[in-house]
């Protein structure tokens, strides 16, 4: 039997979870459920799923195995899931009617957010959506200063 790429994600991601604990704060904590470098984890995997930066057709074949297709798939919800967040608080209204859309960034993105990681070893522990968007900043400089 095969599972859908969404329903392992979702298995995935809800088990890595199972098991943590809250620790008392300090002042100056800020609680962290998803870090950078368990992202970029998961991010590596991403360019399996997504040959030459975009999803891939419905007909085309990929060749991946189920390890790196769960990782990039939940690397992939997560980024559209702060995405989502964020346009979410750009329109508050609860009514509203939904319009789809598609990130044609999310190639140089990733690669820009697992070379922020990299090169700061330091920030590893940190929210992996604080240096997504240290790395959304970069994308964006790199996307205005191009004629």
């Amino acid at each position: 039997m095969r599972l859908p790429i969404w329903l392992l994600t979702a298995i995935f991601v809800s088990t890595s979870m199972c098991g943590q604990t809250q620790t008392e704060l300090k002042k100056g904590d800020r609680p962290v459920l998803m870090s950078a470098q368990r992202l970029a984890l998961l991010c590596e995997d991403w360019g399996s799923l997504h040959p030459n930066g975009r999803r891939p057709k419905d007909d085309e074949v990929i060749r991946a195995s189920m390890k790196q297709a769960v990782r990039a798939e939940a690397c992939d919800a997560y980024i559209l899931g702060i995405y989502d967040a964020q346009l979410e608080g750009m329109f508050p209204s609860r009514h509203y009617h939904p319009v789809a859309s598609q990130t044609d960034f999310m190639k140089q993105l990733i690669d820009t957010f697992l070379k922020c990681v990299k090169d700061h070893p330091e920030k590893q522990d940190f929210a992996a959506s604080t240096l997504l968007m240290e790395a959304k900043k970069i994308v964006n400089g790199a996307q205005a200063a191009q004629p």
